[in-house]
C-alpha cells in the first residue's frame, strides 16, 4: 500500500487554505499547466494572482498530503 498516491476526495474543503492548494484550471477542454525550468506543474493558490484570469465554477475534489485540490473553470 505505500505506493498509493494518499488522496482523500471530498467536495468541501479539508483543510485551511493554503497558498500550496493544487488548483486545476481548465478552459474549453485544456488543462491550464505552469513550465518551471524544466518541470511542467500545476498552478498553487500563490499563482493565481499572477495569471491574472477570472476564476468561475470552484469544485473541490479533496486534499492530496493535506493540500486542497480544487477544479475550476
Amino acid at each position: 500500500m505505500d505506493d498509493y498516491i494518499l488522496f482523500e476526495p471530498s467536495v468541501k474543503p479539508l483543510y485551511k487554505k493554503s497558498n500550496k492548494d493544487y488548483w486545476f484550471l481548465f478552459k474549453d477542454n485544456k488543462l491550464l499547466t505552469l513550465k518551471n525550468e524544466n518541470q511542467v506543474q500545476i498552478p498553487r493558490w500563490e499563482h493565481i494572482d499572477d495569471l491574472n484570469i477570472s476564476i468561475y465554477n470552484i469544485q473541490y475534489m479533496g486534499a492530496f498530503v493535506g493540500i486542497i485540490a480544487i477544479v475550476v473553470k
